[in-house]
């Protein structure tokens, strides 16, 4: 899985997708989850202050 032209949302991608490059039912709850997060937050971003990168490798 790249990310060359980030056409991939960092942020909202359940971490297993990175490891398997597989999606499934379990990385939709995830992503619905850091919405979730963000509406309760105010719209701040997911791991504000990180890199894309470093949100990848976490």
């Amino acid at each position: 899985l790249t990310t060359r032209s980030s056409h991939i949302p960092i942020r909202w991608t359940a971490p297993e997708i990175f490891s398997t490059g597989r999606y499934n039912i379990k990385c939709d709850v995830w992503s619905y989850g850091v919405v979730l997060w963000e509406i309760f937050k105010f719209g701040e971003l997911p791991y504000n202050g990180w890199e894309n990168a470093t949100v990848r490798e976490r």
